[in-house]
C-alpha cells in the first residue's frame, strides 16, 4: 500500500477535532502564547520606551539598550521554544492516540529530553549530520563566496582589474547556487527527519536513536512529506494573514498617528494586545495541526512498511513450500 498524501493532509486537519485532549491543549496553548507575547509587550515597552529620546543617549546608555534588546530577544526565544516543547509533546501525544499508539508516559527528565532532541533535529537538518557528504556543498559555497569576495575586492584595489573581478563574482554566483541546493537540502533532510519528536513521545529511546529511526523509515517519501506538510504550511499562513490584519491595521494607524514612537506604545497598548490575541490562535493552531501531520504521515509510512514487511513474509512462505 502506497502512501497516500490525500489521507495524510485530511488527518492533520481533521483528526484533531475528535480529540477532547487535543482540543484542551490547543486552549493551554493559546493561553500560554497570550500570556507570554503580554508580558513581553509590557517588558518591551517600559524597556526600549526611552528610545524616542535616542539621539540625546550617552554611549554608555546606548551600549546598555543594545545589550537589553539582545537580552530580551533571547529571552523571548527561550520562553517560545519551551512553551511550545511542552505544547507539542503532549500534542504528538494526543495525535499518537488517535492513530491507535500509545505514549510514553510524561515526566520531567522525558520534556527536558524531549528540548534537546528539538535542538537536534535542528542541528541535524542544518549540518546533515545524517548524510555529511551533503554539508561539503555548504562547505563548497563557503569558501567559494570568501574566495569570490576576496578576489572582486582586490581587482577593484589594484588598478580595477577586470579579469579577477568578473572571476571573483563568477565565484560569488557560484557560491550563491550552491547556497540555493543547500537549503534544498536542509528542508530534506527536515523531512526525512520530521517524525523523530513522535518516535520519541511513543517510544522508550534515547535522542539520536528517534532521529535515526526517522530519517531509516521516511527512506522514499521525503516529497510526500513535504507536499504534505506544504500543504498545512499554506493553510496556516493564510489564516495567519486573515486573523493578523485586524492587529496590522490598527499598527499602522497607531504609527501613522504618532510616528516611528508609536510602534513602542503598542507593545501595551491594550486594542492592540486583544487584536494580537487573534494571531495567537494561529500558533496554538499550528503546533496542533503540525502534530497531527506529523501522525497523518507516521500511520501512511506504517502502512507502507508493513505492506512491504507481509509481502516479505509471503514470498519466504512459498520458498519454504
Amino acid at each position: 500500500m502506497g502512501f497516500e498524501v490525500g489521507e495524510a493532509i485530511n488527518f492533520a486537519f481533521t483528526g484533531w477535532m475528535k480529540s477532547r485532549a487535543a482540543l484542551k491543549y490547543f486552549i493551554v496553548a493559546l493561553i500560554l502564547f497570550i500570556i507570554l507575547n503580554v508580558a513581553l509587550g509590557s517588558v518591551a515597552g517600559s524597556l526600549f520606551g526611552s528610545l524616542s529620546n535616542a539621539a540625546s543617549m550617552s554611549p554608555g546608555e546606548a551600549l546598555g539598550m543594545v545589550g537589553y534588546f539582545f537580552l530580551y530577544v533571547a529571552v523571548f526565544v527561550v520562553l517560545y521554544w519551551l512553551i511550545s516543547g511542552f505544547i507539542a509533546y503532549f500534542m504528538l501525544g494526543s495525535a499518537l492516540r488517535e492513530i491507535k499508539r500509545k505514549p510514553v508516559e510524561f515526566s520531567a527528565g522525558r520534556y527536558v529530553r524531549f528540548l534537546g532532541l528539538m535542538i537536534a533535529n535542528c542541528l541535524s537538518v542544518v549540518f546533515s549530520l545524517f548524510k555529511l557528504k551533503f554539508l561539503w556543498v555548504l562547505i563548497s559555497g563557503i569558501v567559494l563566496a570568501i574566495v569570490g569576495g576576496v578576489l572582486a575586492a582586490a581587482g577593484v584595489s589594484f588598478g580595477s582589474n577586470v579579469a579577477m573581478i568578473i572571476l571573483g563574482a563568477l565565484l560569488v554566483v557560484v557560491a550563491f547556487i550552491l547556497f540555493i541546493c543547500y537549503a534544498v537540502i536542509m528542508v530534506y533532510n527536515a523531512m526525512r527527519l520530521l517524525i523523530g519528536e513522535m518516535i520519541f513521545v511513543e517510544k522508550e529511546q534515547g535522542i539520536w536513536k528517534s532521529l535515526k529511526a526517522s530519517w531509516d523509515i521516511t527512506g522514499k517519501n521525503a516529497l510526500n512529506i513535504f507536499v504534505v506538510m506544504f500543504v498545512v504550511a499554506i493553510v496556516v499562513m493564510i489564516l495567519s494573514f486573515i486573523l493578523s490584519a485586524p492587529s496590522m491595521i490598527y499598527q499602522f494607524s497607531v504609527i501613522g498617528m504618532t510616528g516611528g514612537t508609536g510602534a513602542l506604545k503598542l507593545m501595551s497598548d491594550p486594542t492592540y494586545l486583544g487584536l494580537s490575541a487573534l494571531t495567537n490562535i494561529v500558533q496554538a493552531f499550528a503546533v496542533m495541526v503540525q502534530a497531527f501531520a506529523i501522525a497523518g504521515i507516521y500511520t501512511q509510512i506504517s502502512k507502507g512498511a508493513g505492506a512491504k514487511k507481509s509481502a516479505a513474509k509471503k514470498t519466504a512462505s512459498r520458498k519454504r513450500k
